[in-house]
């Protein structure tokens, strides 16, 4: 039978809130840069200067995107934090900054991967028009695995954040022994085989 708690429910806009204000400076520097970038391509092609909007054209998304997505982990990162921080009584918190090296490391290790999906998708768009066929085998290719990869953001970086302390401090004896899901376990009675 399900207990009722109170507190319980009260929690999610507890970290709504938390998150909420936490997010601001992450969104703030989005903007920002958005903004700086979209008029630089703005600013190139009304100068009339072909080459020069190419290359713009070409940079600012990248740089756009690589702000997206690490703001988006450093989110994630921070809100996974706050959560494992008041589920398990064995986990050490991050700071906020170290949510921003964190979510850094998490797009590092994941960059090969996104550089995969851009070659992919180069590949395809410069194929276009002589092999139509393969083109739209690369895009559906390139499609597939940009969306696993973003279904599989949150799983991996709760994963990283939970091993916090074996890359960052490279502490063996303190987290690698223990168990990561301290406290999430469902409990376990005496009755139970192997018990």
């Amino acid at each position: 039978m399900v207990e009722f708690n109170f507190a319980r429910p009260l929690s999610t806009m507890k970290y709504g809130l938390y998150i909420g204000l936490a997010s601001i400076p992450a969104i703030i520097l989005i903007a920002i840069v958005a903004l700086i970038f979209g008029g630089m391509m703005d600013a190139a092609f009304d100068g009339g200067n072909f080459e020069e909007g190419i290359a713009v054209l070409l940079i600012a998304p990248i740089v756009i995107t690589v702000v997206v997505t690490i703001a988006s982990i450093q989110i994630i990162t921070l809100a996974l934090n706050s959560a494992f921080n008041d589920a398990m009584p064995a986990y050490e918190s991050l700071g906020y900054f170290a949510t921003w090296s964190k979510a850094v490391s998490i797009f590092l290790e994941l960059l090969y991967l996104f550089l995969i999906i851009i070659i992919v998708f180069v590949v395809g768009t410069l194929v276009a028009e002589s092999s139509p066929g393969l083109f739209l085998i690369l895009f559906l290719v390139g499609i597939t695995m940009f969306i696993l990869a973003y279904l599989g953001l949150i799983p991996y970086v709760c994963r990283r954040v939970l091993e916090k302390g074996t890359v960052e401090t490279g502490s063996k004896t303190n987290n690698l022994e223990k168990d990561p899901l301290e406290g999430l376990h469902a409990p376990v009675t005496e009755n139970e085989p192997g018990n």
